[in-house]
């Protein structure tokens, strides 16, 4: 939480200032609002050479205008060729107004004074309102300020004057975002030339204000806004159109305070926080996209329904901020448990005493000839290995002798006796001493060992002749002997070579699978964990004598496949029945005895032999045997469970005897 406060105030709406303006434009261009909504101002345009034109021009362009329905008219610029009286009589009319430029101080060279009226007022009043144009914010232009000169703007003026009623207090913005929703079409445009040869439709400006100005495409620059950039810029008259449609209307765009934005994210960052977390590393990514999809809805209806705009870069950088923080600290917090679980039972005998897999240690040879040396009575044994990516053979494991007894000096099993068995594809009983210092009661054999068709090494043995003679089919023997040893050793091949290709530093950082992977050592650590668990659970099913293991609570935790068929046969569902119910149903038992009994198993940790009656006098070929099973070494076990009585749980043991006794303690 203290990191997503910081990156609030020092990275989030520092750096996403301009993002959020191309979005905000995004958004205006993308606005489902229509032209045929209407406006309230009507633009005409005049050449720059008009400016200059006298009454002749200006005074039928007025009349005709007033004589549509015209509410009020708003020249961009000073006439410069009226005559004094008719530029009096004008505007002084308080349905037009005058629009009056900044000019630069000859002091400051700032453009903070008022540019010169063509006539002296002499105490004569016009109506009028500054000109202004707020500066670009990353080369857009998309607010409106009041002028630097304090004083009204026209903007401002003409809203007062023409649309009183919805300023009765003169509470006028002054800083908003210019209304551009309706598109560069909302706003209709003729020219001076149309209205003074033809006039205009009463439909066009009837009721609206019409803001006259100059239009010039060769000379004026024009205006980016959020609706065009470009060659396709706004003029400056259609910039003022928009501005001042946006104050008639009273439809201007508001943005949220830095208090508001402060709390908006604030409360974006509380709930984003709880939702991932309650979702889980899996979900967060989808989590995530919705939140970003509902900001975007959410920008996207304050701003076309209600007029205000969201800081939506600022929640959209956020939202991934505190996914990236989120994910990043659940990630570290299971790294962490990863690494305490390894730690608290890599230790433990339950790890340590388990043998590494034959596929993952060096001295995988070592196993081979144990095995094959527990399971035959050989005299002398050596395995050879293909030397990789060659047709070498080299001498790699010994026993009961040395590698260099071997008498055969070439290692080409392309040559005999090697080809000789490849080509057999069996156990090749030799006629020339392979081992040197043979004597004459032994025999001497090769066998290949090969699996998918792959040459991976042989096996030389030599044994008693008498001894071939005692086990049945021996070559046949050695063959399978020989396959389930080239299978091991194929496997091994393969897994240390997916291994090797694993570890490549190159490859595993392309992966992303770079540094250390705690979770590979967990991932090992259950698989062996696993491998001893089912290794138990094997010897259990196995057991001669019928068994059922119970907890302390009386619930059955395993049954061997024996205490099924019993069960089954004395029509008992164990699953169904506690430990105390098991015991009184097969020794007969009243309940009383029966908790007697319980407990001296389980609090004084004795051992309770029964004879079992199945409810009859007859006397069964079984005793039920009950037993306390714990841990021998306590400092080894880690378990978040608390063990009552130090007791992990009970074992019920049937126990076929030709004479069962009486019940004993």
């Amino acid at each position: 939480m203290q990191a997503a406060v910081v990156m609030l105030f020092t990275i989030v709406i520092g750096l996403t200032a301009q993002s959020n303006g191309w979005m905000y434009d995004l958004f205006n261009r993308l606005s489902p609002l229509s032209a045929e909504q209407g406006s309230s101002v009507v633009l005409v345009t005049t050449s720059p050479e008009q400016v200059y034109f006298g009454d002749e021009l200006w005074q039928p362009a007025v009349e005709r205008l007033f004589a549509a329905g015209a509410k009020g008219i708003v020249f961009g610029f000073q006439p410069k060729g009226l005559s004094e009286g008719f530029f009096f009589e004008l505007f002084s009319d308080h349905r037009v107004v005058l629009a009056r430029e900044l000019a630069r101080d000859p002091v400051s060279h700032q453009f903070s004074v008022l540019e010169p009226l063509v006539f002296s007022l002499s105490g004569s009043k016009i109506h009028w309102g500054v000109v202004t144009v707020a500066s670009d914010s990353d080369g857009i232009y998309r607010r409106h300020k009041s002028a630097l000169t304090g004083d009204i703007t026209l903007e401002q003026f003409v809203a007062t004057t023409f649309a009183s009623e919805l300023y009765p207090a003169y509470d006028l913005p002054r800083d908003y975002l210019i209304n551009f929703l309706a598109g560069r079409d909302s706003l209709p445009q003729v020219t001076i030339d149309r209205v003074v040869e033809r006039g205009v439709i009463p439909e066009l400006v009837s009721g609206r204000v019409v803001l006259i100005g100059i239009h010039d495409l060769h000379q004026q620059i024009g205006l980016p806004t959020p609706i065009a950039s470009g060659a396709d810029s706004l003029s400056l008259l259609e910039y003022q159109g928009f501005s001042m449609d946006t104050l008639l209307n009273a439809r201007p765009i508001y943005s949220a305070s830095d208090g508001v934005i402060a709390l908006l994210l604030l409360s974006t960052a509380f709930l984003s926080l709880i939702l991932l977390q309650w979702a889980g590393i899996m979900a967060a990514m989808r989590v995530t996209v919705v939140m970003l999809v509902l900001h975007l809805l959410s920008a996207a209806v304050a701003l076309w329904l209600f007029l205000f705009w969201l800081p939506l870069a600022e929640l959209l950088f956020l939202q991934l901020v505190i996914y990236v923080l989120v994910l990043r600290s659940q990630a570290v917090n299971q790294t962490a448990q990863i690494y305490e679980m390894i730690t608290n039972r890599s230790s433990s005998n339950a790890v340590a005493g388990m043998p590494t897999s034959f596929y993952a240690i060096e001295e995988h040879w070592s196993r081979v000839i144990t095995l094959v040396n527990q399971l035959l009575d050989l005299n002398r044994i050596i395995f050879l290995e293909r030397v990789r990516g060659d047709h070498r053979v080299r001498e790699v494991k010994a026993l009961n002798c040395s590698v260099d007894d071997i008498d055969e000096m070439r290692r080409d099993y392309l040559r005999t006796p090697y080809s000789t068995a490849i080509e057999q594809r069996a156990v090749l009983l030799l006629q020339r001493d392979y081992l040197a210092d043979a004597r004459d009661d032994e025999s001497q054999y090769l066998s290949p060992l090969i699996f998918a068709g792959e040459v991976l090494g042989f096996w030389a043995f030599s044994v008693d002749k008498e001894k071939v003679q005692l086990i049945q089919d021996f070559e046949r023997r050695i063959d399978e002997f020989s396959l389930q040893i080239a299978e091991l050793l194929y496997h091994r091949q393969q897994w240390q070579q997916q291994a090797a290709d694993e570890q490549r530093v190159f490859s595993k950082y392309l992966r992303l699978e770079g540094g250390e992977q705690v979770s590979l050592a967990l991932s090992q650590m259950l698989v062996l964990m696993d491998k001893r668990l089912r290794s138990f659970e094997d010897v259990f099913a196995g057991m001669g004598t019928a068994a059922v293991l119970y907890d302390l609570f009386g619930s059955v935790l395993q049954i061997n496949a024996e205490m099924s068929r019993l069960v089954q046969s004395m029509a008992l569902a164990a699953y169904d029945m506690t430990a105390l119910d098991m015991m009184i149903s097969l020794t007969g038992v009243d309940l009383v005895d029966g908790r007697r009994y319980l407990r001296t198993v389980i609090v004084d940790q004795q051992k309770v032999t029964l004879t079992v009656t199945l409810g009859s006098t007859d006397k069964s070929p079984y005793v039920l045997s009950m037993r306390p099973l714990f841990h021998h070494n306590k400092t080894d076990y880690v378990s978040d469970d608390i063990l009552p009585f130090e007791t992990v749980g009970v074992l019920f043991e049937l126990i076929s005897t030709p004479m069962a006794g009486d019940p004993s303690i």
